[in-house]
C-alpha cells in the first residue's frame, strides 16, 4: 500500500465529497500543507495528530457554537446536538446525560448486549454469510440505541427507516435532501409521544433522564427532543463504521486476524487500532474565536477550521508504519473519539458492541473472506460500509 499521491498532482482535498480512500491526500497534506486552505470552502485542514488535538483541547479558542458540520447537519439536530455547543451550555447538556454513560451502566447491559450479539451472528452464520452490515453491524446498534432509550422492540424496524433518512447526502452539497428532513420531522413526533409516556409513567431509560433534565430546568423541550434524535443517530452510525470496517481491513490484513482469533484477549486492543487504522468520524469543524498562528499560516478569527481526525490517526511523527493495522503495537491514545470535553460519550457503548462482535465471529468464523463487492455509503464525513458481503 502507498499512502502517497503522485507529489506532481495537484494538492486538492473537498471533505464534503465521499472519497472511498481520502488516505493518500491525508498524508500528503500531512507532509506538503500541515494547514491547507481550500478557498471555495473558507475552510482550513489540520491533519498531523499534535494540531489536531491541540485544537480539540482547546475549546475557548477553537469553538464548537457555529457548529461542528460544513453542511445542514448541524441544523438537523438544532438545538439539543451536544457537539455543537462550548461551555457552560456544553455541561449542562452533557450533565444530562452523563449518568446513563458511566462504566456501571455500560457492565449492566453487557450480557444482553452479548446475547444480542450471540443472536445476530447466529443468525449471520446460518445463512452462510452475507452483507456483514445487514446481518450485524447496523441491526446491533440500532438495537442497543433503542434499548438504551426505552424504544419498545416492535418500533426498531420503523426507527431503523428513519435512521436511514436522517443519513441521506448529496456528495460536495452543503444542503441535506429533503429526505433527511422529513425522518427527521417524523423521529421529532416519535419522540415527542415517547416523552408524554414517560412523563406518565417514568422508565429506567435514557429517554427518562432526559425527560427528567426537562423537567429540572436544565433542557428545553426542542433541546430534549434534538439532544435524542442527535445521540440516536450518532450512536448507530459510528458504531456500523467501526464494525463493517474492522471486519473488512480484518481480510485485508490476514495475519493480523489471525492473530485475535488465537488470542482473544487482543481483541480490545485490536478494536482500538482498528479505530486508529480508519476513523469511522473523519473530521470535525471549529471555528476560531481569535486570529491563530501555526506552521507559519494566519487563520483569521472567525475562521472555520476541519480537525481531521482520519488524518490524525495516521500521523507518522506519531506511529511507526501508520498505514499499516498492527493489533500488537505500543498503546497510545487516538482521536477515533474526539478529544476534551466533546470526547465521545458513547465511545464506551462502542468499544463493548465492537469487542463482542470480533468475539463471536473471529471464533466461530476466524478465515471469513469478501466474497463481492464492497460498497461504502456516500456520507462524506463518516466512513461506513452499506456492504460488505463475507462468505464463512
Amino acid at each position: 500500500m502507498n499512502p502517497v499521491e503522485s507529489a506532481s498532482a495537484p494538492l486538492r482535498y473537498d471533505p464534503l465529497t465521499a472519497d472511498a480512500d481520502p488516505y493518500p491526500i491525508f498524508a500528503r497534506l500531512r507532509t506538503e500543507d500541515p494547514v491547507h486552505y481550500i478557498p471555495e470552502r473558507e475552510l482550513w485542514v489540520l491533519s498531523r495528530f499534535a494540531d489536531v488535538q491541540a485544537a480539540s483541547r482547546d475549546p475557548q479558542l477553537f469553538s464548537s457554537a457555529d457548529g461542528v458540520d460544513l453542511d445542514e447537519n448541524t441544523e438537523l439536530y438544532a438545538p439539543g446536538a451536544v457537539v455543537d455547543h462550548d461551555p457552560p451550555s456544553h455541561k449542562r447538556l452533557r450533565a444530562v446525560l452523563r449518568e446513563d454513560f458511566t462504566p456501571r451502566k455500560v457492565k449492566t447491559r453487557e450480557a444482553a448486549t452479548n446475547e444480542r450479539v450471540g443472536g445476530l451472528i447466529d443468525r449471520f452464520l446460518e445463512s452462510g454469510g452475507g452483507n456483514f452490515v445487514e446481518f450485524v453491524a447496523r441491526p446491533l446498534p440500532v438495537w442497543l440505541l433503542c434499548d438504551l432509550l426505552g424504544f419498545p422492540i416492535e418500533d426498531h424496524p420503523e426507527l431503523d427507516r428513519l435512521y436511514e433518512g436522517l443519513q441521506a447526502r448529496t456528495p460536495g452539497e452543503l444542503e441535506l435532501p429533503q429526505e433527511a428532513w422529513d425522518a427527521r420531522a417524523a423521529m421529532a413526533v416519535y419522540v415527542e409521544d415517547a416523552v408524554r409516556e414517560r412523563q406518565a409513567k417514568p422508565q429506567d431509560d435514557l429517554l427518562t433522564s432526559l425527560v427528567r433534565g426537562e423537567q429540572s430546568g436544565e433542557l428545553s423541550r426542542e433541546e430534549l427532543v434534538s439532544l435524542c434524535l442527535f445521540m440516536f443517530f450518532a450512536g448507530i452510525n459510528t458504531t456500523i463504521g467501526l464494525l463493517s470496517y474492522g471486519a473488512y481491513w480484518l481480510t485485508e490484513f490476514p495475519e493480523q486476524r489471525a492473530l485475535l482469533a488465537r488470542e482473544p484477549e487482543r481483541i480490545p486492543a485490536g478494536v482500538e487500532e482498528m479505530l486508529r487504522f480508519d476513523a469511522p468520524v473523519q473530521w470535525t469543524k471549529r471555528t476560531t474565536t481569535s486570529q491563530v498562528e501555526l506552521h507559519g499560516v494566519t487563520i483569521p478569527a472567525g475562521g472555520a477550521v476541519l480537525l481531521a481526525w482520519g488524518a490524525a490517526g495516521r500521523d507518522e511523527a506519531r506511529w511507526d508504519r501508520p498505514e499499516e493495522l498492527d493489533v500488537d503495537r505500543e498503546p497510545k491514545r487516538h482521536l477515533a473519539f474526539g478529544e476534551g470535553i466533546h470526547h465521545c460519550i458513547g465511545a464506551p457503548y462502542a468499544r463493548l458492541e465492537a469487542k463482542l462482535v470480533f468475539e463471536h465471529l473471529l471464533k466461530r468464523a476466524p478465515e471469513y473472506e469478501v466474497a463481492g463487492e464492497v460498497e461504502r455509503l456516500l456520507t462524506p464525513g463518516e466512513r461506513i460500509l452499506s456492504s460488505l458481503p463475507l462468505a464463512v
